[in-house]
């Protein structure tokens, strides 16, 4: 075993890899390797005039995010109170509303009197209240979304004006994939998160001036040994870091601060359970695009949200209200 000061390298400056860096480097010579030429991952703040936007780390609660609240604080993180609402736009079925409150969930008044509409909002009310009792079973569903709202009765309405938008959205998923999902990991995801009822909801903060500006602070002490624009070429089993350019160095220890698809592919000779792990974790290629064109908003103000699902024929696309 290695005793004292170790020479440790640390592959991808997403949270995971600053948040290592961070806490690590009073004890350990530290190295940070990022493959791009900008450190932060998920967090990136742009300017929109004088407005600073966040295009990947948003929000977050105190409640479901303890650790990173307390990393805020430890840091001096100034943040403020936001809003998390979310709206569906059903264009084939000229459908609006927004679930942040009961005035908002009849922006468009004409729901008031739409039979279908009041049905979805009964099984969605059931569905919350199902969740938390099918999370105290003993044993766990193995079915998947879309058996399971089939199983339950739901109906279609339901899965396609509420759970599938809604679902879809927090995890930039296309529809038809979410059927597919684990009903438990969504239920799980929705009780954590306080998604099961208008008076469940966690108070949501955001990060004054953007996401930078915990960048900034988390890698202050340790900027000089963070290395952009040095993509890793492999790891080998010998505890070398081997870049894209030729260049390679012996660590005494590596961490793999990437997704699990990335860690896997940069690892020179997995071993079996390695490569079992690792191959676990799906991913897929997501869009972004900043943009200031409301078409694609609600056509119903009062229905405007934070979150805005908005489904066209087959054309699904989630518009952040920034």
């Amino acid at each position: 075993m290695i005793l004292g000061r170790e020479k440790i390298a640390i592959v991808g400056s997403g949270i995971s890899g600053m948040a290592c860096a961070h806490f690590l480097h009073p004890f350990h010579d530290i190295t940070l390797f990022e493959k791009d030429d900008r450190i932060g991952g998920h967090s990136n703040t742009v300017n929109a005039g004088n407005d600073p936007l966040d295009t990947g780390f948003m929000v977050y609660n105190e409640v479901t995010y303890p650790l990173l609240t307390r990393l805020f604080e430890t840091l001096g993180v100034v943040t403020k109170p936001t809003s998390m609402s979310f709206s569906v736009q059903h264009v084939a079925d000229s459908l609006e509303f927004n679930g942040g409150s009961l005035n908002l969930l009849f922006g468009q008044r004409k729901n008031l009197l739409k039979p279908r509409f009041w049905r979805m909002l009964m099984q969605i009310n059931r569905f919350n209240k199902e969740t938390i009792a099918e999370l105290q079973q003993e044993e766990e569903t193995k079915l998947t979304l879309g058996q399971y709202v089939e199983a339950r009765g739901y109906g279609q309405d339901f899965l396609d004006w509420y759970l599938s938008p809604m679902a879809a959205a927090v995890w930039s998923s296309p529809p038809e994939k979410i059927e597919h999902f684990p009903a438990i990991t969504l239920m799980r995801f929705w009780h954590n998160h306080g998604f099961l009822g208008l008076d469940t909801q966690h108070p949501w903060r955001t990060v004054v001036g953007g996401s930078r500006e915990y960048v900034k602070k988390l890698v202050a002490p340790f900027q000089n040994r963070i290395k952009i624009a040095s993509p890793v070429a492999s790891i080998t089993p010998r505890n070398e870091i081997v870049l894209e350019s030729g260049y390679r160095e012996k660590f005494d220890r590596i961490i793999s601060a990437a997704h699990g698809d990335q860690a896997l592919h940069l690892l020179a000779s997995p071993t079996k359970l390695e490569t079992k792990i690792l191959s676990a974790f799906p991913y897929q290629a997501n869009k972004a695009i900043l943009h200031s064109d409301s078409q694609f908003m609600p056509k119903t103000k009062r229905c405007w949200a934070s979150w805005n699902y908005r489904v066209d024929g087959d054309k699904h696309s989630t518009i952040y209200w920034m």
